[in-house]
């Protein structure tokens, strides 16, 4: 399930929960004062592992500057 991050509408305080996509758009409780928070836009956690292209461009771009290097 993804993680959502939310700022409660009285003392502020900024907290994750994680909820399903379904229930997204609605109130969370803040842990902190039990108001009800919005959930903020916030950036994607994006992970990849070692063997996506990503990687392999990266690894590239490194083998090629140590070519030039030597």
């Amino acid at each position: 399930m993804p993680v959502y991050e939310f700022v409660c509408t009285k003392c502020k305080h900024n907290f994750e929960q994680v909820r399903s996509i379904a229930r997204m758009d609605k109130p969370a409780q803040c842990p902190k004062c039990s108001h009800p928070a919005k959930r903020k836009l916030s950036m994607p956690n994006l992970q990849t592992n070692p063997g996506t292209r990503i990687r392999k461009i990266q690894e590239a771009k490194q083998a090629k500057a140590e070519n030039k290097g030597g």
